[in-house]
C-alpha cells in the first residue's frame, strides 16, 4: 500500500497545492548556468534544487532532490529517475535540509494559488531554513531597478492579462532593491535580451583593475559603462546571486561573461581575471567613437592597433582583438597576455585584419554605427574599418580562416538593440496564452470543488421526503428563469 503523500497514478510524492495540469517556463540561466555548474562540481553533500528554473540543473547533479509545483513538470523528472516532490515550497516539511540549496525563481514561480502571500525577501529567509547546519544556500534574486528594463522595457501586457497569484495576500509582486535584501549580494548580473551575459563578484566595482576589468567585459553595453563610473552599477544589476552560509571557494574567476575567450575558454567557460591594469576597454571605446562620429579619433585608434598587434609575441597574434585589449596611459594591454593559442600564428596584418572582423560582428548588432553605412553587412564593416590602416584586400580571406580557428564566444544582443514589433507580439501572446492557461485550470478545479458540493446536496435533500425538501431542491439547483416563473405561477393561483 502506497503513502498517503504518494501520488498512486505517477508516483511522485506531493506536498500539497500541487498544480495538476500546470507546466513552468524557466527563465534563461546564460552564463550563470556556467558559473553554478562550475561552483557545484565539486561540492560534498546532499544538493536541493528549488523551481523549474533550478532544476535545469539536474542532468549535472543526477542524486539532487528537485521540488516543483507542476504536476507533469514532476512526472517528467519521475519517469528519467530523478528524487522528486510536488507542491509549494511553503508546503516543504520542515525536517527537509540539504548541504547546498539552490533558489534561481521568485514567489510567483515556485508558490502556488493557495500559498500565503510572500515577498522575495520573505522567500529567502523560509528557504534557508531549509539549509543543513554547515550548508549553503545560493539563491538568484532579480533587481527592481535593473537597467536593461530601463533601456528596453517588457512588452506591454494584453488588458485583462492578470497572472492568477496577483492578489494573493501579503504576495509582493515587486522585485526588491539592493537594500531590501536580507543580506548582502556576492555576484551581481548583466544581462542582454533577457539572457544572463555576465556575472562578477560585487567588490570588482571598487578597485581600479577590477573596473578596467569589468568595462572589456561590458564594452558593447555603454549604459552598464556609464552605470559603472558613477559607481550605481550593482544597484541597476539585473540580479544578484546571494550566498548564505559559508562563502564560495576564493579561486573561482571574478568575471564570468559571454564575450570574453580565457584559459577555460576551450572547456566551454569564459572567465576574466584581472590583469592589474587600470584604464578602459578598447573595443568600447572604438564602438563610443563610431557612435559619436569621430572619424580623426577612430582612424587614429585603429592606426595604433595595427602598430600594436606587430609588437607582440607572434603566438599572441590571433587573441589581440579589441574585445581582448585595454587602453591604459602606457598603451595598449592584453587582457590575458599569458595565454597563447595552438594554431600556426598568422600574419600580423592577417591578425588585424580579424581584430577588426570581429569587431564588425560586434557593429552588426548595434543600431548607432555612426559614419559607418548602414547597408554594410559584417565583411563590408571590416573591409571599411580595414581602409582606415590600409590593409590590402587580399588579408580578408585568410582573417576569416583565422575566426574559424579562434573560438570567440559569440555575443549576446546588446540590451540597446532594436527589437522587431512583430517578436513583440508573440511574446505577448505567449504570456497570455500562458497565464489564460493557469486561469483556465484554476475555473476548472474551481467548478469541479463546487460540482462536488451540489451533488453532496442533492444527495442529501433526496434521503428527505415531503413536497418541503423537492422545494428546497428546487430553490438550490433550478435555473432563475424556472424560479421567477414558478414565483409568478403560484401568485396568479391567489
Amino acid at each position: 500500500m502506497q503513502e498517503a503523500n504518494v501520488d498512486p497514478a505517477t508516483g511522485v510524492r506531493l506536498l500539497g497545492g500541487e498544480m495538476s495540469n500546470w507546466i513552468d517556463t524557466p527563465t534563461q540561466l546564460g552564463v550563470v548556468g556556467q558559473f553554478l555548474r562550475s561552483t557545484l562540481r565539486n561540492s560534498t553533500g546532499s544538493i536541493l534544487l528549488i523551481g523549474r528554473t533550478a532544476i535545469e540543473l539536474v542532468k549535472d547533479f543526477p542524486e539532487a532532490t528537485t521540488i516543483v509545483r507542476g504536476l507533469r513538470d514532476a512526472t517528467r523528472l519521475h519517469s528519467a529517475g530523478h528524487t522528486v516532490m510536488c507542491g509549494g515550497l511553503d508546503r516543504l516539511p520542515a525536517a527537509t535540509l540539504a548541504d547546498t540549496v539552490l533558489l534561481l525563481d521568485g514567489p510567483g514561480e515556485v508558490l502556488t494559488p493557495d500559498s500565503p502571500g510572500m515577498s522575495h525577501a520573505e522567500l529567502l529567509r523560509a528557504t534557508a531554513t531549509h539549509v543543513a547546519p554547515g550548508g549553503r544556500l545560493i539563491a538568484r534574486v532579480p533587481g527592481g531597478l535593473r537597467l536593461s528594463r530601463m533601456l528596453a522595457p517588457e512588452p506591454r501586457r494584453l488588458v485583462g492579462d492578470q497572472a492568477w497569484w496577483v492578489g494573493t495576500q501579503r504576495y509582493d509582486d515587486r522585485s526588491p532593491i539592493l537594500p531590501e535584501l536580507p543580506w548582502p549580494p556576492t555576484y551581481f548580473i548583466v544581462n542582454s535580451a533577457d539572457t544572463p551575459t555576465a556575472i562578477a563578484t560585487v567588490d570588482m566595482t571598487g578597485d581600479g583593475a577590477g573596473r578596467t576589468a569589468l568595462r572589456a567585459a561590458l564594452s558593447t553595453q555603454p549604459a552598464c559603462l556609464d552605470a559603472l563610473d558613477a559607481g550605481v552599477l550593482v544597484d541597476l544589476a539585473d540580479g544578484w546571486l546571494l550566498i548564505d552560509g559559508p562563502p564560495l571557494p576564493t579561486d573561482l574567476p571574478p568575471i564570468w561573461t559571454d564575450t570574453l575567450i580565457s584559459d577555460d575558454a576551450l572547456a566551454g567557460i569564459a572567465t576574466l581575471t584581472p590583469t592589474g591594469v587600470v584604464g578602459s576597454s578598447f573595443e568600447a571605446d572604438l564602438l563610443t567613437a563610431l557612435r559619436s562620429d569621430k572619424q580623426i579619433r577612430l582612424r587614429w585608434m585603429l592606426t595604433s592597433y595595427a602598430e600594436w598587434v606587430p609588437t607582440l609575441p607572434q603566438n599572441r597574434w590571433a587573441l589581440a582583438v579589441p574585445r581582448h585589449t585595454i587602453r591604459s596611459s602606457d598603451g595598449l594591454t592584453l587582457v590575458n597576455p599569458a595565454w597563447s593559442l595552438p594554431i600556426a600564428a598568422p600574419t600580423a596584418q592577417v591578425a588585424v585584419a580579424h581584430g577588426l572582423l570581429d569587431l564588425a560582428h560586434t557593429i552588426s548588432l548595434i543600431e548607432d554605427t555612426g559614419q559607418l553605412a548602414p547597408e554594410l553587412n559584417t565583411e563590408g564593416l571590416a573591409n571599411e574599418l580595414g581602409s582606415f590602416v590600409g590593409l590590402p584586400d587580399s588579408v580578408w580571406i585568410d582573417a576569416q580562416l583565422l575566426r574559424t580557428q579562434v573560438a570567440l564566444p559569440k555575443r549576446g544582443v546588446p540590451i540597446t538593440a532594436s527589437i522587431r514589433p512583430e517578436e513583440i507580439r508573440i511574446t505577448e501572446l505567449n504570456a497570455a496564452l500562458r497565464d489564460w492557461k493557469a486561469q483556465v485550470n484554476h475555473l476548472q478545479h474551481t467548478i469541479s470543488q463546487q460540482t462536488r458540493y451540489v451533488r453532496s446536496l442533492e444527495h442529501t435533500i433526496a434521503t428527505e421526503h415531503g413536497s418541503r425538501a423537492r422545494r428546497v431542491l428546487f430553490l438550490m439547483t433550478a435555473p432563475r428563469q424556472r424560479i421567477v416563473e414558478a414565483a409568478r405561477s403560484w401568485l396568479r393561483r391567489w
